[in-house]
């Protein structure tokens, strides 16, 4: 049964972090496609802004004879025919070598050329007006080309792209084999270094710091193979590409997920300052209990019923930390109240007495008996003490020192009135058992656990405090 119920805790909790991971990257698609969107339309503004050619081809499909002075260029004063013949012969000798712009019909007068024809797409025609200005002695272009939509031809012209990128792909599958081998071959090398823990061990003691070192050399080891890869494939000039591509969907997944890269980061830099052990007694804002682990999102703390609590690193990291264990040394404190008759000093040496008298309470630092208040018609009294929490349980310590001034009290006659227990910091263990050597029962489930790889804590790093 014990078993089921565990198994079914683990099935919600798969659920519910299946859940965020789908709304995060939900999250994240949305990010992705408005920047996208955004990037397009700036880079379509900026050339339509920039290329004359462009306004002018998608002004409509056929376009209107419009010329188009050169800025830049120097108008000469002296234009001959010949210059005009020469221009339009050069310009003509390249279009023919073309098989896209054969059609293209080139005329020149007074250094403006005329192009007429029909082209198959856009581009093709924006090409076609880039070699005309290229040619020296021309000051203008007068566009006449037009954009064929026939779906006939549009078809075959696909076709035939498609067959090309086809051989090319057959072409060069040697070479892109290869490139498959190095970046596998990287692949497996950077993986196979990141499990080598036990050297990285060397360089932290810290489990997590050592699993991130591994990480980092299997990324660094992988992102060199896909490099390697890229020079194979002669494809070097999609790096810059790929990198602002992975940069906008980094940023874009850091907004998603903001809350886990906190805690993640939260996570590294708690593991490095070693705010509390394993099995300390912690107070983290209002929650208190012993450390069970601090993984990659949370810490776990296990209270005194028994319960988990799980808190969240970013918080634990913002959050106010009393660290009872720190200190073996760690102090209790009870009040008393006595009728206004009774001899103060006398209820005094015998509190003191019955604290001294107490096994576990330390003679160094020495127990204090401590007038507290006066109320009415009564004197209340503060017993502090002090116990070695490395040997004795501070609950009950603290509850042996009770009986004991008691019986002192009511041998000697002195009666408390409405006995306080005001415990600082509050009382944690059970007060019905007497020895005074035993572990609490949270420090007993603690020690059964087996111990986790995730856990981040190292007894061997620098503590905080």
């Amino acid at each position: 049964m014990k078993h089921r119920l565990h198994f079914a805790l683990f099935l919600k909790l798969c659920s519910v972090f299946a859940a965020s991971i789908r709304e995060g990257l939900r999250q994240a698609l949305r990010v992705i496609s408005l920047s996208v969107l955004l990037l397009t339309s700036l880079s379509v503004s900026a050339q339509a802004a920039t290329d004359p050619f462009v306004n002018l081809l998608n002004a409509n499909s056929q376009a209107a004879p419009v010329t188009q002075l050169l800025d830049g260029k120097v108008i000469s004063t002296d234009i001959s025919a010949a210059d005009d013949e020469k221009i339009e012969k050069r310009l003509t000798q390249i279009y023919q070598e073309i098989d896209t712009f054969k059609a293209l019909k080139v005329s020149v007068k007074n250094a403006i050329v005329t192009i007429t024809g029909e082209l198959n797409s856009t581009t093709d025609a924006v090409r076609a007006l880039q070699y005309a200005r290229q040619i020296e002695g021309v000051i203008g272009i007068n566009n006449k080309i037009t954009i064929n939509r026939s779906v006939g031809r549009r078809l075959v012209s696909t076709w035939n792209r498609i067959t090309g990128i086809i051989k090319d792909g057959i072409g060069s599958l040697p070479v892109l084999l290869i490139a498959v081998l190095v970046f596998s071959g990287f692949w497996w090398l950077g993986r196979w270094l990141s499990k080598r823990q036990s050297f990285y061990r060397h360089l932290s003691d810290n489990y997590f710091i050592s699993s991130l070192i591994g990480q980092f050399v299997n990324i660094l080891v992988i992102g060199t193979g896909f490099l390697v890869a890229l020079i194979i494939l002669d494809a070097t000039s999609l790096v810059k590409t790929i990198l602002g591509a992975v940069g906008i969907v980094g940023l874009a997944i850091s907004f998603a997920v903001r809350d886990t890269v906190e805690n993640y980061i939260a996570s590294i830099l708690l593991s490095i300052r070693n705010p509390f052990s394993m099995h300390d007694l912690v107070k983290i804002d209002a929650q208190e209990g012993r450390v069970a682990s601090l993984n990659s999102r949370a810490t776990m703390l296990l209270a005194a019923d028994g319960s988990y609590i799980r808190i969240p690193n970013s918080t634990v990291f913002k959050a106010i930390i009393i660290n009872y264990s720190c200190n073996p040394k760690r102090r209790f404190s009870f009040d008393l109240s006595i009728d206004n008759d009774q001899n103060v000093r006398v209820a005094q040496a015998l509190a003191n007495k019955g604290m001294e008298a107490t096994e576990g309470v330390l003679d160094d630092p020495k127990p204090n008996v401590l007038i507290q208040d006066l109320i009415e018609e009564k004197v209340v009294l503060r017993l502090q003490g002090w116990v070695d929490q490395e040997k004795h349980s501070l609950g009950k310590v603290r509850s042996q020192a009770i009986r004991e001034v008691k019986r002192l009290f009511d041998e000697a006659g002195i009666f408390s009135i409405e006995p306080a227990i005001n415990a600082d910091p509050p009382l944690q263990e059970d007060l019905e058992h007497l020895k005074l050597n035993d572990i609490s029962p949270e420090q007993k489930v603690l020690a059964e656990q087996v111990n986790n790889e995730e856990n981040l804590l190292s007894p061997k790093a620098p503590k905080e405090f």
